[in-house]
């Protein structure tokens, strides 16, 4: 079972326990280990500290007292009572999101590029500042003083650096990798540094699922220029010895189809593989499919797995020739009023 698992595992039975009535807004529950039949495969121990690790990632949750005592420094001093024989714990929301490390994942994964790197960068940053630091909360700079990522402030301006940098930090207190504190100001009120407050457990997930997005991505770059050999191309297409048909992009790549060796798909898009930006006519398909086609051919283009935007990017076809592009670059997609390319429902973006 993965440290996740367990956590929802806690989030479940907290979520399950009615909170106590409190004034002033508080709420308190007091959570059985014993009337939570996932709860019982934890020791008491174990249990502690994964609702202490709760809080680590962000979660508003505070034990007051356990069968282990309070699980806040700040009330030791504070409280006489003697230890619980179940969980009390203090909720600043509840319940609380169960889907939380998944759609932590899925947010990141779903960033638009450009302020991926933005934020990829930052995350590099405070990781350095951090490392160097030792102490929370700290400083982190709006204008860096180093840019790891050129590519991410590409003929930005000063200014726009520091207000894309701003909104990055914005977007860690959203996802609670970090609290912010406050800002420090020159004296012409423009802000200079945040003083933000680290959820390191949680940092540390973010910063590897980013680290592997952007190895990914620059991966995936590399190959799309090499398959190409052009810098503009935005999207290209390989046919592999497997018979997989595949969409290279920038920050992306999925198997679209994978074709029967030696049958009347494969013999079609293998000669039109071979002889790109060429109209050719169904005569010539004919001949080289060893017979007589049963299908026409948008029928055959079709059963390749092209449609919607990936046929316009792709080919050009009617009942008598085709024109089959490997590549296309962003000024034709921009000239086709196409943004990206998508993989059909049904097909997952190759990892």
């Amino acid at each position: 079972m993965t440290h996740d698992e367990k956590l929802e595992i806690v989030i479940r039975a907290i979520n399950n326990t009615k909170p106590k009535k409190e004034p002033h807004g508080l709420c308190f529950i007091d959570l059985y280990q014993n009337a939570h039949k996932e709860l019982s495969q934890f020791d008491e121990l174990e249990l502690f500290n994964l609702i202490q690790d709760l809080g680590r990632y962000g979660f508003s949750v505070v034990i007051v007292n356990s069968p282990l005592g309070t699980g806040a420094a700040w009330l030791e001093e504070t409280t006489n009572e003697p230890p619980t024989d179940y969980f009390e714990l203090n909720l600043m929301e509840y319940p609380l999101n169960i889907n939380f490390f998944k759609d932590l994942d899925s947010s990141l994964e779903g960033l638009y590029y450009p302020t991926f790197l933005i934020l990829y960068d930052l995350l590099l940053d405070i990781e350095e500042i951090y490392g160097t630091m030792e102490r929370n909360p700290f400083l982190i700079p709006l204008l860096p003083t180093q840019i790891r990522l050129p590519e991410a402030y590409e003929n930005m301006p000063k200014l726009e650096i520091m207000s894309a940098r701003e909104r990055a930090i914005y977007l860690l207190q959203q996802y609670k990798i970090i609290k912010i504190e406050g800002y420090h100001y020159r004296e012409d009120d423009s802000k200079t540094e945040a003083d933000i407050i680290l959820y390191e457990k949680l940092f540390k997930r973010y910063l590897d699922k980013a680290k592997a997005i952007y190895i990914k991505n620059t991966t995936i770059k590399q190959e799309l220029q090499k398959v190409s050999g052009d810098e503009e191309v935005a999207y290209c297409v390989t046919y592999s010895p497997a018979r997989e048909i595949i969409i290279h992009g920038d920050h992306t790549s999925f198997i679209l189809t994978k074709l029967n060796f030696g049958g009347e798909n494969d013999a079609v898009f293998g000669y039109l593989d071979q002889h790109p930006n060429i109209i050719i006519d169904k005569k010539t398909l004919v001949q080289t499919s060893g017979g007589n086609l049963t299908k026409t051919l948008p029928k055959i283009v079709e059963k390749l797995g092209f449609s919607g935007n990936l046929l316009r990017a792709f080919f050009n076809v009617n009942e008598t020739s085709v024109l089959y592009r490997k590549s296309i670059t962003h000024k034709e997609l921009e000239e086709m009023g196409i943004d990206k390319l998508l993989p059909p429902k049904n097909k997952k973006v190759k990892v």
